[in-house]
């Protein structure tokens, strides 16, 4: 594979639904600009637009990844404990 261009996104800002396609607007941290040492803020920079099946079989392609990575004790998976009503 020729990679013609390659984005960077510190993460994902908003993830949307709309019109039979998935929006996923990525950001990347930016620092404040006064100088004030205040936390840096995520600035949107990039929108991917994929059709229903494209998304789902990058979700499928990530959880596999993620799964690989669980295993090889990279990242531990977290746990999500119930509240007592």
């Amino acid at each position: 594979m020729n990679v013609k261009k390659e984005y960077y996104g510190d993460g994902l800002t908003q993830l949307h639904f709309v019109g039979g396609l998935v929006r996923c607007d990525f950001a990347t941290l930016q620092p404040d600009p006064s100088g004030n040492g205040s936390a840096p803020r995520p600035e949107k920079n990039l929108r991917i637009v994929m059709n229903l099946p494209g998304f789902l079989k990058t979700f499928d392609t990530m959880k596999a990844l993620l799964d690989r990575m669980q295993e090889a004790g990279i990242v531990k998976k977290n746990r999500i404990e119930k509240l007592d009503d």
